[in-house]
C-alpha cells in the first residue's frame, strides 16, 4: 500500500472506520466500498463538507452503500483486512491528486476524488446517482479548501 506517513489524520481515520465497516459487514477485505462508508464517518473533513455542500447527506450515501453490500457475519476489523485491487488504486489516485495538486499530506478530499475516478463499485454507482462528478467535485473541493486557508489566516492574524 502507499506510504501512510503521508495521509492525514483524517485520512488515517478514514481508513480506521473503513476496517470497522469490513468487519461489521463481515467482509474479510477492505473495498472502495468500505472507504466511502469511512469518509461518511469522518464528518469534519474536507470531503465531507464538499459532499454537504453539493447538497448530500453523509447518512444518505452510506445508508445507500451499504443497502448495496451483502453483509457475511462478523470478522474482526482491525490493520490487517487486505485492500481489495480497487481500494489500492483508490489510494493511488488520492495519492496522484494530492501529488497533482501540490499537496504534501493526502487528505479526504483526495481520498473523494479517487472513489469518484476509480468509478467501480457500488460507492461509484451512488455517487454517480448523486451526480458527485469529477469537475462538481474539484470545484467545490477548491471552495473549501481556500475557505479554510482564509479561516486560518483570520485566525492568524493578531487583534
Amino acid at each position: 500500500m502507499t506510504a501512510e506517513r503521508n495521509f492525514s489524520d483524517n485520512v488515517q481515520q478514514l481508513l480506521s472506520e473503513a476496517r470497522t465497516h469490513a468487519g461489521r459487514l463481515g467482509h474479510p477485505y477492505v473495498s472502495p466500498d468500505h472507504i466511502l462508508l469511512g469518509l461518511t464517518s469522518v464528518a469534519d473533513s474536507v470531503a465531507a463538507t464538499a459532499l454537504v455542500n453539493l447538497g448530500q447527506s453523509l447518512e444518505s450515501i452510506a445508508k445507500e452503500v451499504e443497502a448495496r453490500m451483502e453483509p457475511r457475519g462478523d470478522v474482526a476489523p482491525g490493520p490487517d483486512l487486505p485492500y481489495t485491487a480497487p481500494a489500492k488504486r483508490v489510494l493511488e489516485l488520492a495519492v496522484s491528486a494530492a501529488r497533482d495538486l501540490g499537496h504534501q499530506n493526502v487528505g479526504t478530499e483526495h481520498i473523494l476524488l479517487g472513489l469518484v475516478k476509480e468509478d467501480k463499485g457500488a460507492s461509484a454507482a451512488v455517487l454517480a446517482e448523486h451526480q458527485i462528478t469529477m469537475n462538481r467535485l474539484q470545484t467545490e473541493i477548491g471552495r473549501v479548501l481556500a475557505t479554510n486557508r482564509q479561516s486560518v489566516a483570520l485566525r492568524a492574524k493578531p487583534a
